[in-house]
């Protein structure tokens, strides 16, 4: 491939999000406004247990394992800390993206993969 070619296609990895010869798509930490950006009004879910809408104003509605909750959520430094409830302790993780996803960590450890939806009938917070 001429230098231009590898040029462009080095380009176009870049831009999609995917690195290396493997196809593994690259990992962004998000910053505190970065993460209220991406999660503020919408809904996360790990796709089978549970499901969270955090509605700008801090609060939050969500279904984990068939029980309604409504809770707060806030960013704490560069972390989304979640309680869902009003007695529950807080969770909180450190955002990457991942292509269109993101994953979800604390202390070092993949926990959750989600994708930010808007708010639909899908999920029946009410």
């Amino acid at each position: 491939m001429t230098t231009p070619g590898r040029f462009i296609l080095a380009a176009l990895l870049l831009l999609s999000g995917w690195t290396g010869a493997s196809g593994t798509p690259s990992l962004a930490e998000l910053t505190g406004p970065q993460i209220k950006a991406a999660f503020a009004g919408k809904v996360i879910s790990e796709g089978a247990h549970w499901s969270a809408y955090l509605l700008p104003d801090g609060r939050t509605k969500s279904i984990e394992l068939g029980h309604p909750h409504r809770g707060r959520w806030k960013i704490v430094g560069n972390e989304l800390c979640v309680r869902i409830n009003e007695s529950a302790a807080p969770e909180c993780w450190t955002a990457l993206r991942k292509g269109k996803t993101y994953l979800l960590r604390a202390q070092g450890q993949d926990l959750y993969e989600v994708t930010p939806e808007p708010l639909s009938s899908k999920f029946p917070f009410d």
